[in-house]
């Protein structure tokens, strides 16, 4: 769609969501979370979640639609109020399927959830290409969205069969507790990734968050690709495990083995040839969103195992660690762009970076304390896929400075360059050769939980 959009078309949306996405946070107020996270859950409390749901998403939803005049006027950008206003749809139809996801989730029904993802992604591009063919500009990206959450609605409900009793809000007073929780440190998490775009929609140009929101959505190719499934994979297992230290560890530090493995090299070699595909698939007129990436380019390498803190926190019932964290995040992520302000988008790429850096060390130094896995255990999981990494990516930057060449024959020669070195530290060093065979070993584990015996979860099949 990029090529047949604009960046002001994108910049627009972008200068929306930032603010529904951060309504949007509260749509089930983290029940969710606490659902997964449960050792244990009655058909009462299922029933009760749901039905705060569904009233939570109806506020939203007026909230939203009230808010789309003082949007509009806050931006000075009349067409902002009519894409609030529809947008705000969407916390209704996430409402009515949050705890039949959640639910799926936690009885690891992968497969389910994977078939739903790709038809909601599906059918959201197919909707979006459509209709920036036939010019509706903006809208087009609207429909998209509304289109793949639209997509999961029926499915979630396919999936699980299950009609909703009578709710009773005393039973459900846990969770609210452990959601409370959960939602303030979803909404810091949501500055962190969202203050860049507000502060540029604001200040600068439509088109310049355009280009920085498409940098942006390069930068979480890798947390998309690895961290969403494997998420949605070790939160309800970690959780099962928490009283099992031994094991939890185990598989914690698998998993964080195998997204440093995958994830590190992949962020490197898009460091490298992020020209390329930006001029590729986006075109010319978007070239410095590769710049910007760039720039980015150590808060994504970071990123790329920056979600295993949640992981543990979370599955240990540490809510209140994870919210300190996520509340530091938040006034260091603030404090970093507002004074890249004046940089504009370059200055935030910058202080994305850094502010990345320093709440890492920060993550090392208290955020693993009274928990099954040490933060040296952790450091000596991610140290040989960060050196090879690195060093693959700082040699691959070099040859690109040296060749020349269409961006196509530049791509596929640096990339394959790139992970060949790679798989080469890997299979050179004896150190490097069982990393290699332990990842493969977690992937294996990992695929094996998307065999499901039975897709269909019923009312009496209820955990």
């Amino acid at each position: 769609m990029a090529r047949m959009l604009t960046p002001s078309d994108y910049g627009i949306i972008a200068m929306v969501t930032v603010v529904t996405g951060c309504v949007g946070l509260l749509k089930d107020m983290g029940l969710s979370v606490s659902v997964i996270q449960s050792p244990e859950i009655t058909a009462v409390e299922i029933n009760s979640l749901f039905w705060i749901n569904i009233v939570i998403g109806l506020l939203l939803t007026v909230e939203g639609i009230l808010l789309a005049p003082f949007l509009a006027m806050f931006y000075g950008k009349p067409e902002v109020r009519g894409i609030c206003a529809i947008l705000s749809i969407s916390f209704l139809i996430n409402s009515v399927t949050a705890q039949q996801s959640a639910l799926l989730q936690r009885n690891l029904q992968f497969r389910c959830l994977a078939t739903i993802d790709l038809a909601s992604v599906v059918v959201a591009a197919l909707v979006g290409t459509l209709l920036a063919w036939r010019h509706w500009g903006y809208w087009a990206l609207v429909a998209s969205l509304l289109a793949g959450q639209a997509t999961a609605l029926p499915m979630v409900w396919y999936y699980f069969r299950w009609m909703p009793g009578r709710p009773s809000i005393s039973e459900a007073a846990r969770h609210i507790r452990f959601g409370g929780a959960a939602t303030v440190g979803g909404l810091c998490a949501y500055i962190v990734r969202n203050l860049d775009n507000f502060l540029l929609g604001k200040y600068a140009s439509q088109t310049a968050l355009g280009v920085y929101s498409k940098a942006y959505s390069l930068l979480l190719l890798p947390m998309q690709m690895l961290s969403g499934p494997l998420s949605t994979v070790m939160l309800p297992v970690l959780s099962r495990l928490q009283d099992d230290e031994l094991r939890f560890k185990h598989y914690y530090l698998q998993a964080i083995r195998l997204l440093a493995f995958a994830g590190m090299p992949l962020v490197g070699c898009l460091v490298v040839v992020a020209p390329e595909i930006v001029q590729i698939i986006l075109g010319p007129r978007w070239h410095e969103s590769a710049t910007l990436f760039r720039l980015m380019s150590l808060g994504a390498w970071l990123g790329t195992f920056n979600i295993a803190i949640g992981w543990l926190l979370t599955s240990t019932g540490k809510i209140t660690r994870l919210l300190q964290i996520s509340l530091l995040s938040a006034g260091l992520f603030a404090m970093g762009f507002t004074a890249a302000l004046p940089w504009g988008a370059r200055g935030m790429a910058v202080a994305f970076s850094v502010c990345y850096l320093v709440l890492n060390l920060a993550i090392l130094t208290f955020g693993f304390r009274g928990t099954p896995v040490r933060a040296r255990e952790f450091v000596q999981t991610i140290t040989f896929p960060a050196l090879a990494s690195v060093s693959c990516s700082l040699a691959g930057l070099w040859i690109a400075n040296q060749i020349t060449g269409g961006p196509w024959s530049r791509l596929i020669g640096l990339s394959t360059l790139i992970f060949g070195l790679y798989a080469l530290c890997g299979i050179s060093f004896r150190w490097g050769r069982t990393e290699m065979k332990e990842t493969m070993g977690t992937l294996r584990k990992i695929a094996s939980q998307f065999q499901t015996i039975n897709p269909l979860q019923t009312q009496d099949e209820l955990p």
